[in-house]
This record gives C-alpha cells, sequence and structure tokens, in this order.
C-alpha cells in the first residue's frame, strides 16, 4: 500500500488536501485493477487463466468496437499503391532493358533510383507543394473520393515500383544477353 504521508517532490508545494486526493485516487485505480490480476499472476484458487476463452457477449462487444469493413479508408489506397508498384515497376523495367542506354531506359533508371532513395514522407510533402499548390490538381487532403487517393497512392507506389522496376530490369538484360536467346536471335 502507499505510505501515509508521502514527501511531495521539491519545487511542488502540494498541500496535505492535493495529497490525500491524489492518494484516493490511486487507491481507487488499484482496487479497480484488483479483478484483473487473475490474468497475469493466475487465479487464486491455484487455476491457470485460460486465455483465448471468451464468452459471446465478450466477441459481440469486440466485433463493434473493430466497426465495419468501409471504416478502413487505407485499404484503397494500399491496394492500388501495390498495384501501381506492380504494373508500374514491371513497365518501366521492361521498357529499361528492352530500349537499352536510350532515353527510356535513362527515365525508369531515374524514376526507380528516386523511388528507393527518397523517403516517403519527403516525395509526400513534393507531391503536395507540385500538384497541389504549384499545378493545382489535386486536393492537399481528405478521404471524400478517389481523387484525394491520388497522390497517397503515387506516394506509397514510388519505392516498391522502383526496386521491382530495377528487378525487372536487370533479369531482362541478363536473359536476352544468354547464349540461348542469343541463338534464337542469331
Amino acid at each position: 500500500m502507499l505510505p501515509s504521508r508521502s514527501p511531495s517532490p521539491p519545487g511542488l508545494g502540494l498541500g496535505s488536501e492535493a495529497r490525500d486526493q491524489t492518494q484516493e485516487l490511486v487507491a481507487g485505480d488499484v482496487a479497480a485493477l484488483q479483478p484483473h490480476t487473475g490474468l497475469v499472476r493466475g487465479r487464486r484458487d491455484g487455476d491457470r487463466p485460460r486465455l483465448g476463452v471468451h464468452t459471446l457477449s465478450q466477441l459481440t462487444d469486440a466485433r463493434a468496437q473493430v466497426g465495419k469493413p468501409g471504416d478502413f479508408p487505407l485499404v484503397g489506397p494500399t491496394t492500388v499503391a501495390q498495384a501501381l508498384a506492380i504494373a508500374g515497376g514491371l513497365a518501366l523495367g521492361i521498357l529499361a532493358a528492352v530500349y537499352q542506354n536510350r532515353a527510356w531506359d535513362y527515365v525508369s533508371v531515374t524514376i526507380a533510383t528516386a523511388g528507393v532513395a527518397v523517403p516517403n514522407f519527403v516525395l509526400a510533402v513534393f507531391f503536395i507543394i507540385l500538384f497541389s499548390f504549384m499545378v493545382p490538381l489535386f486536393p492537399t487532403g481528405g478521404w471524400d473520393s478517389p481523387s484525394t487517393w491520388v497522390l497517397p497512392t503515387v506516394t506509397l507506389a514510388l519505392g516498391p515500383m522502383g526496386i521491382i522496376a530495377r528487378f525487372t530490369r536487370a533479369s531482362m538484360l541478363e536473359v536476352i544477353r544468354a547464349d540461348y536467346t542469343l541463338t534464337i536471335l542469331g
């Protein structure tokens, strides 16, 4: 238990009334948590607690707190970002491998390097400044419509897109330069 008179830390100057109120609050919190200590230490009768066995009302309460499937606004942008990363990465990698040492190669390697090297929060601020203020194409925030998803989706997609583009380019160049490919083309 708490000591009856604990000294207050220097500089706070708590009076005796404030100390008594604080002790009452802490004692109330300890009393409220007392029934839940069985989950940590085992029950008082020596039985181990059965974690994972819940009543139907507890599961219903948990489902009510989670919400409906449509309540999660990040499911749309993240799914679209992954699809954009895969499609864009494959397209950039294929273009870079087919048109090696030409403009498409340099553009795709630059985009891939920037996507991997620049952190997402820097890209997000850059895109907001560029596409919301300088060239006002997209809103700066919100989840009202799919047009508000464009900037977060592209920002989330650029990192994985760069990685996929680099792997695709390297793999295609390796296959293009392989002996069996040169034999077929020759």
